[in-house]
């Protein structure tokens, strides 16, 4: 007998599950020019807020069009006013591409991420020669009273004694505080949303940020788990210490340090922290713009960045530009000059292609 198969195929679609597009994180810039670049109106405060509403009104039309275009809610990473008018966003390609083509766009690149580098000591640059007066006669030796140094790096450890406001040599942090006496911004202000009792600032170290927690790889604040933001800021600011005797003793394989004592350049200078930098994926351009644009309302009058330059300095929304418009209010710049690493072996300076003649800031009140 015969028997008749019969196959039987039953055609099972394959289903390819749609992929996630890749995001990436996107500094946009607006043709609305900085709070920065109209420091003819930076202390008029009717005038100033009408300028930061033009501002934030030119960013929020832009960000519901990118919204309604792409039917989904898409909120800023940071919003920057002061250094550049802008903000940083995680967009796909193709809402990227929708967001450079608004008419008042200026411009729209991914985020690039910088890198720690390294220093040089006091004795290196012969700053006791300006502490005596020695060499710049008309003008008096100085130790950095009065002066504000923002430290854009990777956080600071609060509790060195290289930033107590109990000096060995008996300065008075507290009479030169430029906030008041006991007076502090940031993290380290008690009505501050973020603060916590462990943000201990005094009256050399008047204020502490955080702008890259939001990364999501640490939650320590402004608190320096790397030592190169504590490292910097003593190269910048560190009171002046005495070496015990036998010398200074390193933290690693026992070395010990030759000299008489350790000092920063500008020992009496105070010390305003923003952490920008984390261990894992480096300092983002996104959080280096934000901490810039708060450095600006803080009011400092040095922005230190001891990190490796970018790869296009000259573009619109570049970290260079943002710098560019914070000397506009008369805020000196001290940057890295290029130190390519190995993550990032062809790199440029950050560099301030042309200063102006630097318009002085009302001192805080």
């Amino acid at each position: 007998m015969m028997r008749l198969i019969i196959l039987l195929f039953v055609a099972i679609p394959t289903i390819i599950m749609g992929q996630e597009p890749i995001k990436h994180t996107y500094i946009v810039s607006f043709d609305i020019d900085p709070l920065s670049k109209m420091n003819s109106i930076f202390y008029n405060e009717t005038l100033k807020q009408s300028h930061l509403q033009s501002i934030e009104n030119q960013q929020n039309t832009a960000l519901i069009k990118l919204n309604n275009n792409f039917n989904r809610l898409i909120e800023t990473k940071f919003n920057y006013s002061q250094a550049i008018n802008g903000f940083s966003v995680e967009l796909t390609e193709l809402e990227a591409q929708f967001m450079g083509s608004l008419s008042d766009v200026k411009a729209i690149t991914k985020e690039t991420f910088l890198h720690t580098t390294t220093d040089a000591s006091a004795s290196m640059v012969n700053a006791d020669d300006i502490w005596n007066g020695a060499d710049i006669s008309p003008l008096i030796g100085s130790k950095g009273e009065d002066i504000i140094i923002g430290i854009l790096d990777t956080g600071i450890n609060l509790g060195h004694e290289s930033y107590s406001d109990f000096p060995e040599d008996n300065y008075d942090f507290a009479s030169h505080n430029p906030l008041g006496a006991d007076t502090f911004i940031g993290w380290c202000d008690p009505n501050h949303p973020n603060y916590n009792v462990s943000y201990l600032c005094n009256n050399k170290i008047i204020g502490a940020w955080d702008f890259v927690d939001v990364f999501g790889n640490e939650s320590d604040g402004p608190l320096d788990n790397n030592f190169h933001g504590s490292h910097m800021a003593g190269v910048a600011s560190g009171n002046y210490i005495t070496a015990p005797p036998g010398g200074f003793v390193f933290s690693f394989a026992g070395g010990v340090l030759n000299a008489p004592f350790i000092s920063g350049i500008a020992p009496h200078s105070h010390v305003i922290m923003y952490d920008i930098c984390d261990n894992t994926i480096g300092c983002p351009t996104s959080s280096i713009l934000a901490a810039i644009d708060q450095a600006i309302l803080d009011e400092v009058d040095v922005i230190n960045l001891s990190l490796s330059g970018e790869d296009n300095p000259w573009a619109e929304n570049s970290i260079s530009l943002a710098l560019l418009n914070a000397s506009n209010m008369g805020i000196i710049s001290s940057t890295a000059a290029g130190n390519a690493t190995s993550q990032q072996p062809n790199t440029y300076a950050l560099s301030l292609i042309h200063i102006s003649e630097p318009t002085r800031r009302t001192p805080i009140s």
